[in-house]
C-alpha cells in the first residue's frame, strides 16, 4: 500500500497541537511519535515500542483475513482506528458510490421489474 506524504487535519484530532506529517519508511521509526502498521504487511517480529509512541493498526480488509500474533498483544493504541468503517477516526475507504453522470444505454428498469428478489453485492477478498 502506498502512503503519500500528507499533513494530518488537526480538526479531527482535538489533542493535536501542531500539524503532523505522515511519512513512509522504517528509517523514521526511531523518531516517530506515532506509527501506522499495515495489517497485510505486519512484520513477523514485533519491534520495540518507544516510550510515548502511539501505534495504530491500519486495515482496509476484514479482520477475519489477518490475524495478529501474541507478540503484538496490547501494542496498539486503542484511541485511533484506521479501517474501512465510516466511523473510524481515519476512514480508509476504497471508493464511494455516487450518482451516474452519463445515462445508461440499456433500460435496466425493465429487467429489474421481472426480478422477484433484490440483491446487491460488492466483494474484494
Amino acid at each position: 500500500m502506498t502512503l503519500e506524504l500528507r499533513v494530518l487535519n488537526s480538526t479531527r484530532c482535538p489533542n493535536l497541537s501542531q500539524k503532523s506529517t505522515v511519512q513512509r519508511g522504517e528509517d523514521q521509526f526511531e523518531f516517530s511519535k506515532g506509527v501506522i502498521f499495515y495489517g497485510e504487511k505486519l512484520p513477523v517480529l514485533c519491534p520495540q515500542k518507544k516510550s510515548g509512541q502511539v501505534w495504530a493498526f491500519l486495515l482496509i480488509e476484514s479482520p477475519f483475513l489477518y490475524s495478529v500474533g501474541p507478540e503484538w498483544k496490547n501494542k496498539f493504541s486503542s484511541i485511533w482506528t484506521i479501517t474501512y468503517h465510516r466511523d473510524s477516526d481515519y476512514p480508509c475507504l476504497y471508493d464511494k458510490i455516487k450518482k451516474r453522470e452519463t445515462p445508461l444505454t440499456q433500460i435496466y428498469l425493465k429487467i429489474f421489474e421481472r426480478k422477484t428478489k433484490n440483491i446487491s453485492w460488492a466483494v474484494s477478498n
